[in-house]
């Protein structure tokens, strides 16, 4: 009987229970399991980790120690897996007893031990960076050509370049001629498991040339038969994936082919997999249109003088795929944004990488880096700064707001996001405008020679008027409950005066802009028509009070 305690809370009694760590430790903590019998632990046989490495490397290694604690002693334990960690090394001395060790070898005669089969065949391809993308469609016309219903695996260091490099490849393989239809599908870990489900599916039953592009999620615990082809796009960042992933192909008996794709700086990873008992071939490159090897690194005395001696294949030279991609972006927003995205996460990839002796970050070639993900707009990136690489001339102007989605309802929803943004900046440079402090306004007043002295002094009265009438408004509305004591603080430039002392600013308002010379004609008005109302209200009071002179001296005559 089949028990599958991941997928449901429903527990059946059986004689297999397959789970996670996790949902195992949940139940046999649980009393109904312990205590009615649904899963007999007394009565168990034989545990297996498959994948061992993997689930102590997740972070597993906690609740595996605690599972182990739960079962009898009498049992046997199998772990399995293509390679050991020290993690693996460390639970077998603490948890099992009497290990004995089984490794699976390929050994014949006249042949060297290695760590993949013998059906296996391993090459690798040197190229620039921004060539790997047509290294990549060229090898499947030319492979798909010669077989059918077959299949590839590319793998991608980051889930965001599986999303960007599937979107390209359909559009660009789509515009081919002479090729039969090749089927793309996409698969990393940040896709919802419903899909990521029905896109196995779907690469395993339909008939015909396909290609998956993944990242190691599809490198171990997946099951895909009748793979021909595994090409590694990028290296693993993890050195004992490389096993895993060309683990995909050439099972069963069955024979196989596995291509790895590195860059001049990276190719020391061939004498590394060569110490690892992996037999490697080197597969010359072709040459690609509008890529030369000159080299371009920015830290080079005598740039553009020193060439890369790679191995091309003679005869043969492909189109460059990369401007067809160029013009994809500058039409998608979406390729824009989806170019950006995986332009970072690789460089972060590159920087987290294991073999850091090997795969330096101080060794990428930023300006062909560029240009292998169609930027039009570089992100800010301390390394990018730093390199002094810049964008072609004709991509330099361009403006990435103009460029649409052609997705009508997310264009709809990026136009109203850009107008409230503009909207919101004009209000904030306003808003910096009006919290001008007294102090700062004198002195553009000051420095303003088209104004007299006197008429200055006016000015500077009306200004320390309406400042004291501010302030007095405000505190009536903190009295009154209108406002919070944060408000009045924000409203007043108190908190802003507090924060330029932190700052050491004496300037409570300073902007750090451009100053502009503020017109004062409004000043000059509200001041005169203020005066004119004041001498109209006192005209009354001097008229009656120079009657009652008037009357008092008449009085005193009398």
């Amino acid at each position: 009987m089949y028990v599958n305690l991941s997928k449901s809370n429903k527990i059946v009694v059986g004689h297999i229970a397959i789970c996670t760590p996790g949902r195992l430790l949940d139940v046999l903590k649980s009393r109904q399991a312990l205590g009615h019998g649904v899963f007999e632990i007394k009565n168990l046989e034989m545990l297996i980790l498959d994948e061992a490495d993997r689930i102590l490397d997740m972070g597993f290694e906690r609740q595996v120690d605690q599972i182990l604690g739960y079962l009898p002693k009498q049992r046997r334990t199998g772990l399995f897996s293509a390679t050991q960690t020290s993690h693996m090394e460390d639970l077998i001395r603490s948890g099992l007893r009497n290990p004995v060790k089984v490794q699976v070898k390929v050994v014949m005669k006249n042949v060297e031990q290695q760590a993949t089969p013998l059906q296996l065949t391993n090459y690798y391809v040197i190229c620039h960076e921004e060539a790997k993308l047509s290294q990549l469609i060229h090898l499947l016309h030319t492979l798909e050509k010669d077989q059918t219903d077959i299949k590839f695996i590319v793998y991608f260091a980051t889930c965001a370049c599986v999303d960007f490099y599937h979107k390209v490849m359909i559009q660009l393989l789509r515009k081919t001629e002479n090729v039969r239809k090749i089927q793309l599908y996409a698969l990393h870990g940040q896709m919802v498991q419903k899909r990521r489900t029905k896109t196995y599916e779907e690469f395993l039953e339909e008939k015909g040339t396909k290609v998956m592009l993944c990242t190691d999620v599809a490198a171990r615990g997946l099951d895909f038969p009748d793979i021909n082809y595994i090409i590694q796009y990028d290296p693993p960042v993890d050195p004992n994936s490389f096993i895993h992933r060309v683990g995909r192909t050439a099972r069963m008996g069955k024979s196989g082919v596995s291509i790895l794709f590195l860059s001049k700086p990276e190719d020391s990873y061939v004498e590394y997999l060569n110490l690892k008992k992996v037999p490697i071939t080197e597969m010359p490159a072709v040459r690609v249109e509008g890529i030369n090897d000159i080299l371009e690194d920015e830290q080079m005395e005598e740039e553009g003088t020193e060439k890369e001696e790679l191995n091309y294949e003679e005869g043969v030279t492909v189109e460059n795929a990369l401007p067809k991609v160029l013009d994809m972006v500058l039409h998608d927003h979406d390729l824009v944004e989806k170019s950006s995205a995986a332009f970072m996460s690789y460089v972060r990839s590159y920087k987290e990488h294991q073999l850091n002796y090997i795969f330096k970050f101080s060794n990428i070639r930023w300006k062909r880096l560029v240009r292998a993900f169609c930027l039009v707009q570089l992100p800010k990136l301390r390394e990018l700064k730093k390199s002094k690489v810049k964008l072609d001339p004709e991509l330099a102007e361009v403006d990435i707001d103009t460029i649409p989605y052609k997705d009508s309802q997310r264009e709809k929803a990026r136009l109203e996001r850009l107008k409230k943004q503009a909207e919101e900046k004009r209000e904030e440079v306003e808003k910096k405008e009006k919290e001008k402090s007294l102090s700062q306004k004198k002195q553009e007043i000051r420095k303003t020679n088209d104004i007299r002295t006197k008429n200055k002094k006016r000015i500077y009265e009306f200004l320390e008027y309406e400042e004291t009438r501010k302030e007095k408004n405000l505190l009536k509305m903190l009295r009154n409950g209108k406002i919070s004591e944060e408000e009045y603080a924000d409203l007043s430039g108190e908190a802003a005066f507090e924060q330029s002392l932190l700052n050491g600013n004496a300037d409570v308002a300073s902007t750090g802009g451009k100053k502009k010379k503020q017109k004062l004609g409004t000043f000059e008005s509200s001041l005169a028509a203020k005066q004119q109302a004041e001498e109209e209200k006192e005209e009354p009071v001097i008229e009656k009070k120079k009657q009652g002179q008037r009357h008092r001296k008449k009085k005193g005559k009398r």
